[in-house]
């Protein structure tokens, strides 16, 4: 579930709350360093063996907010399952820590919403902690990962062929994490500098076209992600809830809730409304490849917005 760490990510589970620790994922990443900073900038301190995914760093009394950036040197491709070199691709995460809150992973989800934070000319100190869940949270649902704080979110690795998995929180995480590295089209196991550049036009064109709110592009790179990644979740009851970054949806009226065995492609009618401007309409959900988006008619208009939605898993069928 959403928020604290799994305890399984740490080496020491008896003194967990006295380290910085998550999970670095692109896939399972073999070789690379994790450093984390305090928001003033100065070092916390760094894990310079991760071959697991997995990092610990002493934070040595601190609480706050924090940048963690990874350096990921080879890593396990989800879309070839190949070992992959990479030329010191590092990705970056901004978070906030607790004494009983010391998860921060990094990942290219949370690698976009760093830079759509601002990166590194974001003054962390003075950034308001809200701000930063919140982006986070943002960038998570804009790519289908759902309500989640993917700084925070445990995570499941898939790989090429992990099909029909429970349709959970880490795994709806994993599954998008596949999509976004089928997109990069790694074909090379040795070639560190192409392989780096191919994963850094991927999540450069992803915040792009988050900036600009073109959620249809974004979806389409998840779903032929999914599809080239070999990657996909079980059919599942879901309740839908409707996310618009779009400032011409002025409200939008409730969850729309129990979409029952809903299969993997199907259009079905959404008992909902969405209002936007003047115009209230009939919602309804197009599931494709098992994600979904939302056409709103009315007697007034018809039209495709730039509506995602965000699925929650309340029963398996």
């Amino acid at each position: 579930g959403c928020g604290g760490g799994d305890t399984s990510f740490i080496s020491d589970s008896e003194n967990s709350s006295q380290n910085v620790t998550g999970t670095v994922a692109k896939g399972k990443v073999l070789e690379g360093k994790v450093v984390a900073y305090k928001d003033d900038g100065t070092i916390i301190g760094e894990d310079t063996d991760i071959s697991d995914s997995k990092y610990s760093i002493p934070r040595n009394g601190y609480v706050g907010k924090v940048k963690v950036e990874a350096f990921i040197e080879k890593y396990v491709d989800e879309k070839s399952n190949n070992s992959v070199t990479i030329k010191v691709l590092k990705l970056n995460s901004f978070s906030h820590i607790s004494s009983d809150d010391t998860t921060v992973n990094i990942t290219p989800v949370t690698d976009i919403a760093y830079k759509l934070l601002g990166g590194k000319d974001l003054k962390l100190s003075s950034t308001d902690t809200n701000d930063i869940i919140n982006t986070n949270k943002k960038i998570a649902r804009d790519l289908g990962a759902d309500d989640i704080d993917p700084t925070k979110q445990d995570i499941k690795i898939l790989n090429n062929g992990d099909n029909n998995q429970t349709n959970t929180d880490d795994t709806r995480y994993g599954a998008v994490l596949a999509a976004i590295s089928a997109d990069s089209n790694i074909t090379s196991k040795i070639d560190g500098v192409v392989n780096a550049r191919k994963v850094t036009n991927t999540i450069d064109k992803l915040l792009q076209l988050i900036k600009k709110g073109n959620s249809q592009a974004i979806s389409d790179i998840i779903k032929k992600g999914l599809e080239n990644a070999n990657v996909s979740l079980k059919d599942e009851n879901r309740t839908l809830i409707a996310i618009s970054n779009d400032n011409n949806v002025s409200s939008i009226s409730s969850t729309i809730s129990d979409i029952t065995n809903a299969s993997r492609n199907e259009i079905k009618d959404a008992s909902g409304n969405i209002t936007i401007k003047d115009v209230t309409g009939k919602v309804y959900l197009n599931i494709d490849n098992g994600l979904a988006s939302l056409e709103i008619q009315s007697s007034r208009s018809k039209a495709d917005i730039p509506v995602s939605a965000v699925t929650e898993s309340i029963d398996t069928v």
